[in-house]
């Protein structure tokens, strides 16, 4: 759930803030990921 919802939130972020919305879900993704 919890990272079914950070990926949401990563694609919103990726289609707003373009290249540096991917880089920032990208390192969410692998924050959620190491936690």
């Amino acid at each position: 759930c919890k990272k079914n919802t950070t990926a949401g939130t990563s694609g919103q972020a990726d289609k707003k803030s373009g290249a540096s919305g991917r880089v920032f879900a990208i390192t969410e993704s692998h924050a959620a990921n190491t936690s």
